[in-house]
């Protein structure tokens, strides 16, 4: 149990400068890749940006689309200007992930993958319901002596490939269904492009940081038709989400007359807004 503890505090240790591969690849072999498990039971890697390494090459190398990575990385503000050593989270399929060494196994080509012990896990879940891995098998593994396992534990549960991640295999999941709802959007504006003209403002864009409700991609803009949709991008980091407006902002209500759209929580977040006031472009047609 000793070895375990001291195993474990030294990887604990490494998680915080691990480094995910270099300027020419994003995982080598002699990388330790830590997983953790979110709110949706999603399984999610941290990758440690580095020199030279790009945002949308990096969402390639793991079979994302690049709204799929800001969807999972909100606090990233300028995605052309990342700091080396930034922690990006990239959600990973379950067969992504090979438990054993079979026999064309290849230990030049895969890295090791740790999960994060959080509270409330009994070994019984991370092994049966996470990894569908005898338990047997992640205390052997492990030089575990016993069921028990504390929050923060590192444990070993496989490997991943060092050659990245085939898009096929994310086939069962899908874009997150408010990207999925702005691609929608998305497409009846180009739709309308084509018979209308399009306009180009910027300006002030305005949400209830508070709200409890979240709402839908919708937004208030001073000028669009209503029932149009409207192109809102963060300069800062490039996002761009494509809403539906539903009304006109009010300068008693929202801020002042200089707010150019209203946006809901939903919107807003996902834009990467942390202010309730930030600079926008916007396109819309007329």
């Amino acid at each position: 149990m000793k070895f375990l503890t001291t195993l474990t505090l030294l990887l604990f240790s490494c998680s915080i400068f691990a480094h995910h591969g270099d300027s020419l690849t994003y995982l080598t072999p002699q990388d330790s890749v830590f997983l953790t498990v979110n709110e949706s039971n999603q399984k999610i890697i941290i990758h440690q940006f580095e020199k030279k390494q790009t945002l949308y090459s990096l969402a390639k190398f793991y079979g994302l689309e690049f709204n799929e990575v800001m969807y999972y990385n909100e606090n990233l503000e300028k995605v052309s200007d990342i700091s080396v050593g930034t922690f990006i989270n990239i959600p990973i399929p379950n067969k992504a992930i090979k438990r054993y060494q079979r026999s064309d196994f290849d230990v030049t080509k895969h890295a090791s993958i740790f999960y994060k012990v959080k509270k409330g896990d009994t070994l019984y879940g991370v092994a049966k319901r996470m990894f569908r891995m005898p338990v047997a098998d992640v205390q052997q593994r492990n030089n575990l002596m016993d069921n028990n396992i504390q929050p923060g534990q590192l444990l070993h549960v496989g490997w991943i490939s060092t050659e990245g991640i085939p898009r096929e295999y994310r086939k069962l999941k899908p874009v997150p269904p408010e990207w999925q709802a702005s691609q929608l959007n998305e497409r009846h504006y180009l739709q309308a492009k084509g018979i209308k003209i399009q306009k180009t403002q910027s300006g002030v864009a305005a949400w209830n940081k508070n709200s409890k409700n979240e709402g839908k991609l919708t937004a208030l803009h001073s000028s669009a038709p209503i029932n149009s949709i409207i192109e809102v991008t963060n300069p800062m980091n490039k996002r761009s989400i494509f809403v539906k407006v539903i009304g006109r902002p009010s300068s008693k209500v929202y801020y002042g007359p200089n707010v150019k759209v209203v946006l809901t929580p939903k919107v807003a977040k996902m834009l990467g807004a942390r202010d309730p006031r930030f600079y926008v472009n916007i396109n819309f047609l007329r």
